[in-house]
């Protein structure tokens, strides 16, 4: 088990409010960087007591100011007995749990109980699968989540489809809000490079393969642009649903083609700096809908070229700040001909892509809606009369 500490001064632990976050597989980058504004928001400390899937929770943890708990892995006992120690250490004013319904139904209710004895409120997040899979999940799992939405203070959900799933288990309206995913709004310019990019994991509903096919289809008309395919977890991971068209035989196809500029990656731990170089973003998915990396894409001007899937007119107005076309490679290769031989084109709808994002996915603007809701629900901020730190640069809170 790891311990990372604070190093930011807004979160050095000299404050007496606390909000333990827990129930993530890892802490990313979007993690950080959403629990460091939240804690701004609120006037807290954060601390996060997660799993270390990928080997980064430590240094996003670290480069957010955020206090970091490993959980330990192997027993069960041991991760109740640890998150018992960090509610009774730390006191926190509520806590923040991830409902991905893949944590051990052991686990759960031994928070649950823990969270009952010490009285502690929390707020329960549902950012996809815990509910999008409820009739493949066994009962008990099932109940599990069940009984955690049905005890929790706040209920946060994040996909258009979860409406439907909390009627369906009695989970009052009153108590949920719809938080989807956005992203912080910078200042930087949009680029002036022409590449192509893919950035995810590799999933089956994403279908890496069709950008792969695509970028064979245009990468001799365009030798000098770079097409880049980013997010496998290894060189043996499929991009197509049959299991076939593998990194290694994508890179196989590539050099028998003689081809420079197609660039397979793996992980990409610094999905920001990345996307600084290119122009075009790609996404064929099936499940669209407020993609995480595709809002920072349009944040920093990349054009995006999505499949038609539910949420995509919620996201792209097509023809003006992205394109929406068929599945097909044969489509995304006519999208991203469009843009490379239409600078204009492509420089236009890289501003309005940014703008998109500054009017309506903006961060900062969505947690000033949270704190709001949360305020209703939570009796540590009732009890405050004014909850809301003063923001110094601005004189407002």
């Amino acid at each position: 088990m790891k311990n990372i500490p604070s190093q930011n001064s807004i979160f050095n632990g000299k404050r007496e409010k606390y909000i333990l976050v827990c129930g993530l597989e890892q802490t990313l980058d979007k993690i950080g960087r959403h629990y460091q504004l939240l804690g701004t928001k609120l006037g807290c400390s954060m601390i996060v007591y997660s799993r270390n899937a990928n080997k980064s929770s430590e240094r996003f943890a670290s480069k957010y100011g955020i206090e970091w708990h490993e959980v330990p892995e192997g027993s069960k006992l041991a991760d109740i007995a640890l998150f018992w120690k960090l509610l009774r250490q730390y006191r926190p004013r509520h806590v923040e749990m991830y409902l991905y319904g893949a944590q051990s139904f052991f686990v759960y209710f031994g928070y649950y109980l823990t969270l009952l004895l010490t009285r502690t409120q929390f707020v329960a997040v549902c950012r996809g699968g815990e509910l999008y899979y409820l009739d493949k999940r066994g009962p008990v799992a099932n109940f599990a989540v069940w009984v955690g939405l049905m005890m929790a203070n706040v209920v946060v959900y994040k996909q258009l489809h979860m409406p439907t799933q909390l009627d369906q288990l009695h989970i009052t309206k009153q108590k949920r809000i719809f938080f989807y995913n956005r992203v912080p709004v910078t200042t930087k310019k949009t680029t002036e490079d022409s590449g192509v990019l893919f950035l995810n994991s590799w999933r089956n509903f994403r279908r890496p393969d069709i950008v792969f096919e695509a970028a064979m289809l245009l990468a001799t008309r365009f030798p000098n642009v770079k097409f880049t395919i980013a997010g496998a977890r290894n060189q043996y991971e499929p991009l197509d649903s049959e299991g076939k068209l593998t990194m290694q035989v994508c890179e196989a196809k590539v050099n028998a083609a003689g081809l420079t500029n197609i660039h397979l990656m793996g992980w990409v731990d610094n999905p920001g700096e990345l996307l600084e170089t290119y122009a075009i973003f790609t996404l064929p998915t099936t499940l669209l809908f407020l993609n995480y990396t595709l809002l920072e894409a349009m944040e920093q001007g990349l054009v995006p070229i999505v499949a038609h899937a539910e949420g995509a007119e919620k996201i792209i107005d097509d023809g003006v700040d992205g394109f929406i076309v068929d599945m097909s490679a044969e489509a995304f290769a006519n999208a991203i001909e469009k843009l490379l031989t239409d600078k204009n084109m492509l420089k236009c709808m890289s501003i309005a892509a940014k703008d998109k994002i500054r009017n309506e996915f903006d961060l900062d603007k969505g947690f000033n809606e949270l704190r709001e809701f949360y305020r209703q629900r939570l009796r540590w901020l009732k009890e405050i009369e004014n909850p809301w730190p003063l923001d110094k640069t601005t004189g407002h809170v």
